[in-house]
């Protein structure tokens, strides 16, 4: 099976790792990656620009209450925001039954 070629222009290099991280490596490329441990690097890549990203908001944010934290917090998770209206009873459908062909005159 001969892998796919990556899109765009790339740069080969060297790099040292200990043997647990080149087997660790490996183990995540063949099973996310289709074996390619080059996309793994830029995955993680990928993921400490994400971070850095991160860092550069945390630390221009201005302070947060601690209830706009949890909503925040909600958000992120994607769960549903509470409902702050009084809940309404729902009405139970009738038990009675209307004789077939009777109207109630009007």
């Amino acid at each position: 099976m001969t892998r796919a070629k990556r899109a765009g222009t790339k740069v080969t290099f060297s790099v040292s790792v200990a043997p647990e991280t080149k087997r660790t490596l490996q183990q995540i490329a063949a099973k996310r990656f289709g074996g390619n441990v080059s996309a793994v690097i830029e995955s993680v890549v990928v993921e400490a620009q994400r971070q850095e990203a991160l860092e550069w908001l945390l630390e221009r944010a201005p302070p947060m209450a601690d209830e706009q934290f949890e909503v925040f917090m909600r958000e992120l998770r994607g769960e549903p925001e509470p409902s702050t209206a009084p809940t309404r009873r729902t009405k139970k459908p009738s038990t009675r039954t209307r004789s077939s062909g009777a109207r109630r005159a009007a």
